[in-house]
């Protein structure tokens, strides 16, 4: 998939760590649900917690892009009916869009 090629390629480029690196794993995950590939998403959903702590890091707890990973963290755990872990990161996206009005 040429989505996992280019995190490998970001990776060896930017380094492991670079915000840069952080939207193909988000973007990987999305792509991956989209074609219910749900085996592959499990892996993935690593690959987007990843994403979160390094968007987390680089832009700040309280960035939109954080508050959009935590939503898409939270879709997937609802995804695979992790019910109560889904609604503590909804609450967190909440929380933050709440502080942006």
């Amino acid at each position: 998939m040429l989505e996992a090629r280019a995190l490998r390629i970001k990776e060896l480029e930017l380094g492991p760590d670079h915000v840069e690196v952080a939207n193909t794993p988000h973007s990987l995950g999305a792509t991956e649900w989209h074609l219910e590939n749900y085996e592959r998403v499990k892996g993935l959903k690593e690959l987007k917690e990843r994403a979160l702590r390094i968007r987390e890091r680089e832009l700040g707890p309280a960035h939109l892009t954080v508050a959009n990973t935590l939503d898409s963290l939270g879709a997937t755990e609802h995804g695979f009916k992790n019910i109560e872990r889904s609604k503590e990161l909804l609450r967190l996206v909440s929380n933050l869009l709440h502080d942006f009005d």
